[in-house]
């Protein structure tokens, strides 16, 4: 009877379900660690990206790393990734990959994260709940191909929680539109013009719900 009811969870855990519409004040939960589920989101535009802002929260009570999202583009699979690594978040943009240390770690919790990378230069930071890091370079002089997708959840890695809020832009946005996104009020500041939580094309893999922020009891 309990191998019955494994292989039936996770015969259940393969489908996939596609969607589309405003996420805004919606969450994608991943109340399983399966590396099979997963969030696929399809961007706005379909150009190269030559730089991008790309905006989430996450809520999770995991200490060891975690997987928040992957681009991935045809041929040239995650172009670029954003993980925790204890100690520090790490951007991955092809080859190249950087760290960035000092930030809490805060449980339970939402955090907010944008990352910013300049592909003419390189320079790129990360700045979580309204702390910015050190500026460091990753893929100077490089881009990233057209027709992309963008994961949330696993893919490869781990994670078990919450994402909400993402955005990507195809350009570095401004200091001040960052403090504007980490206040949380989606009405001051600038929707992603590549991906945008408010008018989404998404698919779910596997064990991924999509729920009411509110009925969390978690939006502190």
């Amino acid at each position: 009877m309990k191998n019955t009811i494994m292989f039936l969870l996770l015969t259940w855990c393969t489908i996939t379900s596609q969607d589309k519409g405003d996420l805004r004040g919606q969450v994608f939960s991943f109340p399983e660690e399966y590396a099979s589920s997963y969030a696929r989101l399809a961007p706005l535009l379909s150009k190269p990206l030559s730089s991008a802002t790309i905006c989430l929260r996450f809520y999770t009570d995991r200490l060891g790393s975690i997987s928040l999202l992957t681009l991935n583009i045809t041929g040239q699979a995650a172009a670029l990734t954003i993980s925790r690594h204890s100690p520090g978040y790490q951007l991955l943009i092809e080859d190249k990959a950087i760290f960035f240390y000092g930030f809490p770690c805060y449980l339970n919790k939402w955090n907010s994260l944008c990352t910013t990378w300049n592909g003419s230069t390189g320079m790129s930071q990360m700045v979580i709940n309204k702390k910015p890091s050190v500026r460091k370079v990753a893929h100077a002089g490089g881009s990233l191909g057209a027709n992309p997708s963008v994961i949330l959840g696993p893919d490869k890695g781990s994670f078990m929680g919450h994402i909400t809020d993402v955005h990507i832009y195809d350009y570095v946005i401004s200091p001040s539109e960052i403090q504007n996104y980490m206040q949380g009020n989606f009405l001051r500041y600038t929707l992603g013009n590549y991906l945008n939580w408010g008018s989404v094309d998404y698919s779910i893999n596997g064990y991924v719900l999509v729920e009411d922020i509110k009925t969390l009891n978690s939006w502190n």
